[in-house]
């Protein structure tokens, strides 16, 4: 009746070889006329009257192992081949994305549609708003989760099957940016998904067609989004760490402050004050941990100067200078706002410059961040000295 083969044990494999194997009839019969179509119209057929059949039992197959996954997998890259259309040029130019990410759209695009209300009250029994928040799987923030997490069903108890279906991807989709998840229709949530997809295809990572499963799951923290709650949270902790003289030697505090942060498995208990009021910067220009450092390197140093507004207004609200109305608060927030921008500046240059000591192995990752952190300490004190030397000046002319 639902035009697919289930056997005892839920493997799929029956119903992942019917579908191969017709759909693989259906591709030799498209292939006959290749010369007499363009790539264009070939691929618009494909969709048609292959892709359409392949992911009628989408929902069926996704917990299904991936051994039997792959033959159905192959018809689409034996179809591109046959093109000689690659995986990149496929997605980019025909919209055309692996099997394996279409099927991670499409049932993300089911629990979004259940977040959303539109779906049988059945399906809110297993996927359903989260009671309490609780991140025990990720070294990722509450400040960097987005305002609709559902409760996530797996503990560490569940078979395989389990944690391959749609049920292990709660955890992806709570890890989704806050943009993504606000689309109030299903087709635009997983416009964003694919658009994900093939920002990180650009960007050269191998895993993008695992973005939204390993790529989102299991590596959580991104290079790029770690470097900004340090950079941040470490403005707003070194003032925090000061004495309670802000003429005091502001900079000193900062050291400390910079070692804590150093140590990622602590940062957002060291500096946590701070990472509650630095935010996240999530979008899908990111590097996954321990990934492509060179070229993390070289979008952060082009851009650095987005971040020059966030920077000041952190270091404004940690003087209390936001909307000064004395001369005192006039002159502080004067030399913040000045020195802000030198030192983005000075910071982007420095990660630039460390980018070649930088090596792609997750466990030097603490390491490598001290060699890109190294040079801060000079970067750092220019702000600071001109922050108290405001201070002081301001201090003397009210006395």
């Amino acid at each position: 009746m639902l035009g697919v083969k289930f056997d005892t044990k839920l493997l799929m494999s029956s119903a992942a070889t019917e579908i191969y194997v017709q759909a693989g009839l259906r591709l030799r019969t498209l292939l006959r006329g290749q010369h007499f179509f363009s790539i264009a119209a070939l691929v618009r057929l494909y969709k048609s009257q292959v892709l359409s059949f392949l992911e009628k039992a989408t929902p069926a197959l996704y917990h299904a192992p991936d051994f039997f996954l792959a033959p159905v997998d192959n018809i689409q890259r034996q179809f591109l081949s046959e093109l000689s259309v690659s995986e990149l040029e496929a997605v980019e130019k025909y919209c055309l994305a692996p099997l394996s990410t279409r099927r991670d759209i499409a049932m993300l695009g089911l629990i979004h549609r259940v977040v959303l209300g539109d779906t049988p009250p059945q399906f809110s029994e297993y996927i359903r708003p989260a009671t309490f928040v609780s991140f025990p799987r990720g070294l990722r923030h509450a400040c960097g989760r987005h305002t609709r997490q559902l409760h996530d069903p797996m503990d560490g108890t569940q078979i395989n099957m389990v944690t391959r279906s749609v049920l292990g991807l709660v955890y992806v989709y709570n890890l989704l940016p806050q943009h993504v998840v606000d689309c109030t229709s299903v087709s635009a949530f997983q416009k964003k998904l694919q658009g994900g997809a093939k920002a990180a295809a650009r960007a050269g990572h191998e895993w993008w067609g695992e973005l939204l499963r390993s790529g989102v799951k299991f590596l959580s923290v991104y290079l790029w989004e770690l470097l900004e709650i340090i950079v941040h949270a470490l403005l707003v902790a070194a003032v925090q760490n000061a004495p309670s003289q802000l003429g005091g030697n502001l900079a000193g505090s900062l050291g400390s402050a910079l070692l804590k942060s150093l140590d990622y498995d602590q940062i957002h208990y060291d500096v946590g004050n701070g990472l509650q009021l630095a935010g996240v910067w999530t979008g899908w220009q990111l590097g996954r941990l321990g990934n492509s450092t060179e070229w993390f390197g070289n979008m952060l140093a082009g851009q650095m100067e987005h971040e020059v507004p966030d920077v000041s207004n952190a270091l404004d609200q940690a003087f209390g200078v936001q909307h000064p109305t004395d001369k005192f608060g006039k002159a502080v927030k004067q030399t913040l706002d000045s020195e802000t921008e030198v030192i983005t500046d000075t910071l982007a240059q420095v990660v630039e410059n460390t980018t070649n000591e930088l090596s792609e192995g997750v466990d030097e990752f603490a390491h490598n961040m001290s060699l890109a952190f190294g040079g801060l300490g000079s970067a750092f004190d220019g702000l600071f000295a001109g922050a108290e030397s405001a201070l002081r000046d301001a201090g003397a002319e009210q006395n």
